[in-house]
């Protein structure tokens, strides 16, 4: 797991394949996406949003490291996007 503040370097270092996951933020933006590497697999790169409602609705991430799976929460919302 690496965490990253910038979502440019976060995308940089998801494309390393050094990494199952990398963490960013700084965007306020959410998204949970699989990234293809130089070694030929793919990493999740992940951004919880802004959970002070900034820009975008207020969101974060739900994580299941050992099963890497990640769902996308609202926060005042019961509905979740798990991917």
């Amino acid at each position: 797991v690496f965490l990253v503040l910038d979502p440019v370097y976060g995308d940089a270092i998801a494309c390393t394949g050094g990494w199952d996951l990398v963490c960013c933020g700084h965007s306020h933006q959410a998204e949970i996406r699989r990234v293809t590497h130089v070694k030929g697999g793919e990493s999740w790169l992940v951004n919880p949003g802004t959970v002070a409602g900034l820009v975008a609705p207020p969101t974060w991430v739900l994580g299941d490291l050992a099963a890497m799976r990640f769902e996308l929460r609202d926060i005042g919302r019961p509905h979740s996007t798990a991917l």
